[in-house]
């Protein structure tokens, strides 16, 4: 958000300090309570505060109003608490996960993306980061764990339609028995078409 008749109308009614919001102190930045100024905080607040804001946003998914303004702001700052969203609640921290080219998101989405309403938009993400999906899903495609290995499948499946190359090269990085492995799974066993449940 940004400043302008909003921020007057709550200042002309008592809500808000007055004056420029560059000039105003940490208490009367701290005197901001609601949603709307919470994200203003975050998006012009004096760093400490702002920062201390964003940690705020990325605890539970009721708070992830303002993380799209936290992102704005901090980008690659934020990944460590990002990571850490993506594994608690994937079914609503994937709306903000879009810019990240992170192997750490890609089980978080795998694990969620036989979810109807969520398979187009978590899609988008290994489409548009098919090298991170790879790293971060063939450990379990090969891995042991049933439930992490179809979910993994299913993404890396996903991202084969357009990028197989991209799959076969990261899978070389762990040997060669691997790289045959994956390339068997993904294109010779319909067992793992199945979505996990």
């Amino acid at each position: 958000p940004l400043p302008g008749g909003y921020l007057e109308t709550l200042q002309q009614g008592g809500w808000a300090p007055k004056g420029h919001w560059k000039s105003w102190t940490d208490e009367e930045w701290l005197s901001l309570n609601t949603d709307w100024e919470s994200r203003f905080r975050v998006a012009l607040g004096p760093e400490h505060l702002s920062w201390d804001e964003a940690q705020v946003h990325v605890t539970h998914p009721k708070y992830f109003y303002a993380m799209g303004t936290a992102i704005a702001r901090y980008e690659d700052r934020l990944l460590p608490q990002l990571i850490e969203q993506a594994k608690r609640h994937p079914k609503e921290a994937w709306v903000h996960l879009g810019p990240f080219d992170c192997a750490e998101f890609a089980a978080p989405l795998a694990s969620v993306l036989h979810v109807k309403k969520l398979r187009a938009d978590v899609e988008r993400w290994f489409m548009r980061h098919p090298r991170a999906a790879a790293a971060g899903l063939i450990p379990d495609l090969v891995g042991k764990n049933a439930k992490a290995r179809k979910a993994a499948a299913l993404a890396l499946k996903s991202v084969a339609r357009r990028s197989t190359d991209v799959i076969i090269e990261v899978a070389k990085q762990y040997g060669d028995e691997v790289a045959v492995q994956v390339q068997e799974i993904l294109t010779d066993d319909p067992r793992l078409d199945k979505q996990p449940k």
